[in-house]
């Protein structure tokens, strides 16, 4: 089951005191929420196709050139895990280090990825607030899912000092 507290370091003079935190506990992060009118409007903007049947499953790629230390440097390996989920299933929404050349190949076999670098933020913002389930390797863009209380899986990652509420790991 998934360890849902983020951890609070209390540091004073005298001591450190460490202490879970329970995310139920926590308000709902509205302000992070695109409200009905900003999220048509966004996607009125990208020219999204979304099928509103389907549920929405967000793939965020961490990849820097000679770092070891994050995803795949083959898209293969990705479009396999698009496959394995199933895009006549679901609406799979990828996000992150793709390049052009990789986000058509997504495109071509029914997921979704921004074709426009400019407008990367706020597919970003938008596939984040529209996604029931967040498939996310280690990097910044898990940081938002996270934040907005999304169920997430963190993948190709060590968990070594990492608790994230909702999540998987």
């Amino acid at each position: 089951t998934p360890y849902n507290a983020f951890v609070n370091f209390n540091v004073n003079e005298n001591y450190i005191n460490i202490e879970a935190i329970n995310s139920n506990n926590f308000e709902e992060n509205d302000f992070l929420k695109l409200d009905k009118v900003e999220n048509e409007k966004i996607q009125n903007t990208l020219s999204l196709k979304i099928d509103n049947k389907k549920k929405n499953i967000l793939l965020y790629r961490r990849y820097k050139k000679n770092d070891y230390k994050c995803g795949s440097p083959d898209i293969n390996y990705y479009l396999k895990l698009i496959n394995l989920i199933d895009p006549k299933n679901f609406n799979i929404i990828c996000v992150g280090d793709f390049t052009i050349d990789e986000r058509k190949k997504i495109n071509k076999i029914g997921a979704f990825s921004n074709l426009n670098l400019k407008d990367d933020p706020i597919f970003y913002i938008w596939a984040c607030n529209n996604s029931d389930v967040c498939l996310l390797e280690c990097g910044g863009g898990l940081s938002l899912p996270i934040m907005m209380g999304k169920k997430c899986i963190i993948f190709n990652s060590v968990a070594l000092a990492h608790l994230m509420p909702n999540s998987i790991i």
